[in-house]
């Protein structure tokens, strides 16, 4: 959220970026008082004016429970292989 820097990395720094990362999520979270964060998408592409650098880029919904609603606990998602041939059956 209106952080995107560009940095040359090693092999070697991969992790810290990760971490960098994280920790941005984690703050965005906290700063809007978030349970979690659901859609992540996750983009990396390099650019024709340095092979050697990377942009990792990631968006995702924050979910946040609504000024006067009750909090509930959500369950754990679920892979669903529907056995008909109607989706809505």
């Amino acid at each position: 959220v209106g952080e995107s820097p560009v940095v040359a990395l090693s092999h070697s720094d991969l992790a810290e970026v990760a971490g960098m990362a994280r920790e941005t999520v984690t703050r965005h979270l906290r700063r809007w008082q978030a349970q979690g964060i659901v859609g992540v998408r996750l983009q990396e592409r390099s650019h024709g004016w340095e092979s050697h650098i990377i942009e990792y880029f990631a968006v995702g919904t924050a979910v946040v429970t609504a000024p006067g609603a009750e909090a509930h606990e959500v369950k754990p998602p679920q892979f669903v292989l529907p056995l008909t041939d109607d989706p809505g059956a």
